[in-house]
């Protein structure tokens, strides 16, 4: 199991051949890093997190920078002439304020002049176009540090570029932002005040995401003092989770795993209330959690099981029956296949596709997707006819989709599902061999059979890597066909 897991995030979208990046469920963009990469039937898959959130399909995300969470400084700034403080985050208690601009004059056009970008960069994201909304505040950020130097409000703007960087799996380029927002702000508020363990909190968050949780961890704990006396601040929440998050990140055991669940869940349940289980915040940190269960199924199939189950019971607390829960449910059940526990694969495909049918049509992609992977199971074990009914169908959809898509080798029908189902569509029939056959016919046969699903799972792996988790499942199944046909 150990490598596979890190090609597991086309498995997610290996029903949408024709997806965007912005399009992507919610899932699929949780998974940050490099190692989860890919091109899946053409789909390139950038490492982005929530933002444009693993598609339309899933409910996409329409976070509001304006949200205290993102920030409490985007309205207000420079609210009365003088620089007095601009008013306070709406759920933060801690009197997040913006100081520094003087003048009337100054204030009144300063303010102007970050409205007009906030609602730029707001449109930007809503219509998930994250990059574009970095862009403009990166200018924003030109132009503000050119006019008003060492103001409280180029520091929030730069906050906004490392969470949208964040957000859209630059973690390396966040680092870079936040660290200046963190400088910027501490000049103006000092190392003890609210603001600045908001911004000592994103370059925490940021640093968890490049896997250096040991800068993260005194980081996020300065942040719990500094917040301790204002519960109602969701980055003191925010900060718990991640720390957390690191707790379960240490687990060498599926046992020390479960020990972080009190420690995620508290805080994971008051983000959600306060801001939502669809804001930014929320998803970065859920995101985050997924990325640990990547890394958890490449030390060892317990502890990546057990990191996946986290992983649901979170969703579970915060948005129960969303369809996010249920692509982490198909996930679960996608590692299991592989691995060959199919009674454990079934019973969370049946979850996954019951929540995908609350809200889709049983045509929808997704639904689909659910129906191959459950021929998939009946094909490895012991319903070959049910298999070779639902596989039909999957070669023949995901056939014409890699036709439609076009490309090299699309004309002829060349996906990667559409191998995986000729691979099953093998295994199913070497079930079903009339028994009257000789035996050194059907030895022949088996071995032929055997023969196509390791053709198929080479086809797979042509467009998916040798790494990936479908093409290693691929591949266990054609072994135990050859053995058989010995």
């Amino acid at each position: 199991m150990q490598r596979h897991a890190r090609r597991l995030l086309p498995a997610l979208l290996e029903a949408r051949p024709g997806a965007s990046a912005g399009q992507q469920p919610a899932l699929a963009q949780q998974r940050q890093g490099g190692r989860h990469t890919e091109a899946v039937a053409g789909v390139q898959v950038r490492p982005a997190a929530p933002g444009a959130a693993w598609n339309a399909v899933v409910s996409p995300l329409r976070p509001s920078l304006r949200a205290p969470a993102c920030g409490a400084l985007w309205r207000g700034f420079a609210s009365s002439a003088g620089g007095g403080s601009s008013g306070s985050s709406g759920s933060s208690g801690s009197g997040e304020g913006s100081e520094g601009v003087s003048g009337a004059d100054g204030g009144a056009s300063l303010q102007s002049s970050m409205d007009k970008l906030v609602d730029a960069a707001v449109g930007l994201v809503e219509a998930g176009k994250l990059g574009q909304a970095v862009e403009v505040l990166q200018q924003g950020i030109q132009a503000l540090g050119a006019a008003f130097p060492g103001s409280p409000e180029l520091g929030e703007l730069h906050n906004q570029v490392a969470l949208l960087l964040f957000l859209g799996g630059q973690p390396d380029q966040a680092a870079s932002h936040a660290q200046s927002a963190l400088e910027v702000t501490q000049a103006v508020f000092g190392t003890a005040h609210p603001l600045t363990a908001h911004r000592l909190l994103r370059l925490a968050t940021v640093r968890v995401g490049q896997s250096r949780g040991n800068e993260a961890a005194p980081l996020l704990a300065v942040v719990v003092d500094i917040l301790n006396p204002y519960p109602e601040d969701t980055g003191l929440q925010e900060a718990k989770f991640y720390l957390g998050l690191l707790q379960a990140g240490a687990a060498a055991s599926a046992s020390e795993l479960a020990a972080a669940d009190d420690a995620l869940l508290a805080p994971l349940r008051a983000l959600s209330s306060a801001l939502g289980p669809d804001s930014m915040i929320t998803r970065l940190a859920v995101g985050q959690h997924a990325r640990l269960a990547g890394l958890a199924l490449d030390e060892s199939l317990a502890l990546g099981e057990a990191a996946f189950r986290q992983h649901i019971r979170l969703q579970e607390a915060i948005s129960p029956d969303s369809p996010d829960l249920a692509l982490s449910l198909y996930q679960l059940a996608v590692v299991y296949y592989a691995a060959d526990m199919l009674g454990d694969a079934g019973v969370a495909l049946q979850r996954a596709a019951a929540l995908l049918r609350q809200h889709f049509p049983p045509e929808h992609d997704l639904v689909q997707m659910c129906m191959h992977r459950l021929g998939m199971i009946c094909a490895a074990g012991h319903d070959p006819r049910a298999a070779q009914q639902l596989l039909t169908a999957s070669r023949a959809r995901y056939a014409a989709a890699a036709r439609e898509q076009g490309g090299a080798g699309r004309g002829e029908g060349d996906h990667p599902l559409a191998h995986e189902a000729e691979a099953g569509l093998a295994m199913a029939a070497s079930k079903t061999l009339d028994p009257a056959l000789p035996a050194e016919a059907r030895a022949a046969r088996r071995a032929e059979l055997a023969a196509a699903a390791s053709s198929a799972a080479d086809s797979m792996a042509r467009s998916l890597g040798q790494e990936h988790l479908l093409v290693a499942g691929a591949r266990r199944y054609a072994a135990q066909m050859a053995a058989a046909a010995k």
